[in-house]
């Protein structure tokens, strides 16, 4: 009816999955991206999936992200954000003792929700609507700059 089915996984190119995904853009904590989850783990959007879940990010690192995990999905390779992880990646405090997850930029398989703001490099607290305003592309809000004893 709407043609002949082609099989994917047959001709699966990494390299053409690679360079699609070096033109996503790069994306920040407070984000909402869609993953696929097989056998309780985050996979490649390009392979088998039994389903999707919405994850939100909670930090990003050079290479992937952490993802909250709602204490309603299981992932075998998350672990406790405690005091000492939410310090040393940055995660906010809302998520101390919560469920975290990493993944690389190629597991993310769809952009649900891009946040448009910063979050301030001294009080983390996040501006909605905000942009960078430093030499290095990061965002000092008006409160921090203002105020000499921070």
């Amino acid at each position: 009816m709407f043609g002949a089915v082609i099989d994917y996984s047959s001709i699966y190119d990494e390299d053409f999955a690679i360079n699609l995904h070096n033109s996503m853009p790069r994306l920040n904590p407070g984000d909402t991206i869609s993953c696929m989850i097989n056998n309780s783990l985050i996979v490649n959007p390009y392979r088998d999936y039994e389903e999707t879940q919405t994850f939100i990010i909670v930090a990003k690192v050079d290479e992937g992200y952490y993802l909250y995990v709602p204490h309603y999905i299981n992932i075998k390779d998350s672990k406790v954000a405690d005091q000492y992880v939410c310090k040393k990646l940055q995660i906010n405090t809302k998520y101390l003792n919560e469920n975290i997850v990493y993944i690389s930029e190629h597991m993310v398989a769809a952009i649900v929700k891009k946040d448009e703001g910063c979050s301030c490099k001294i009080c983390k607290e996040y501006k909605r609507f905000a942009g960078p305003n430093q030499d290095d592309g990061s965002f000092i809000c008006y409160s921090c700059r203002i105020n000499p004893y921070i």
